[in-house]
């Protein structure tokens, strides 16, 4: 349960950060599948 749980908490808090206006904070982790594409989906708004 891990293996998801732990993805998406790094996720929640880079989504939480960039709403704040951290427009640099980042998704950690190796992320597979649908959690890879959200990840890459991230990385425009940190421009």
């Amino acid at each position: 349960m891990g293996d998801v749980t732990g993805p998406l908490r790094n996720m929640v808090t880079a989504v939480d950060r960039i709403r704040r206006g951290q427009l640099d904070s980042r998704v950690e982790g190796y992320m597979l599948g649908e959690l890879s594409i959200l990840k890459t989906a991230l990385t425009p708004w940190r421009r």
